[in-house]
């Protein structure tokens, strides 16, 4: 079996196929989506069980096949994804620690002193870093 050329002309569209599966990965969202909406959930359930859990994968698999077709560059769309993460990713953290630390919510699982520290460093850093990106953009 030869070996695969990193530098090969399929390359972008190799990575197009890695996205779209990417997309597809249920447990990081569907599977959290449909628990956070009391969906039965699984891919061990038949579809027939849980109706709106295989939509949603159904619904993402359309989205990236979809994506093929007008032609957005893989590259730039694998950037902005990560850039939007990052900036979703402060006010997501404040409410994951606020949460952590609340004995109501967390009842005897709440964060020791030590993890919180370090969890607000963390939410400090990554909200300082966000709020830099947008400043340095509009500047």
């Amino acid at each position: 079996m030869p070996a695969e050329d990193s530098s090969s002309s399929d390359t972008p569209e190799r990575l197009r196929v890695w996205l779209e599966r990417g997309d597809s990965g249920y447990w990081l969202r569907d599977a959290a989506t449909g628990e956070a909406l009391r969906w039965k959930v699984g891919l061990g359930r038949l579809p027939h069980e849980a109706k709106a859990f295989y939509g949603l994968i159904a619904v993402s698999t359309l989205i990236g096949i979809f994506i093929n077709f007008v032609h957005i560059d893989p590259i730039k769309a694998l950037y902005w994804s990560a850039v939007l993460n990052g900036i979703v990713a402060a006010p997501l953290m404040v409410v994951m620690m606020f949460m952590s630390i609340n004995k109501r919510i967390m009842g005897n699982f709440t964060l020791p002193w030590p993890l919180q520290v370090i969890g607000w460093i963390a939410t400090i850093v990554m909200t300082f870093t966000a709020v830099a990106l947008i400043v340095t953009w509009v500047a």
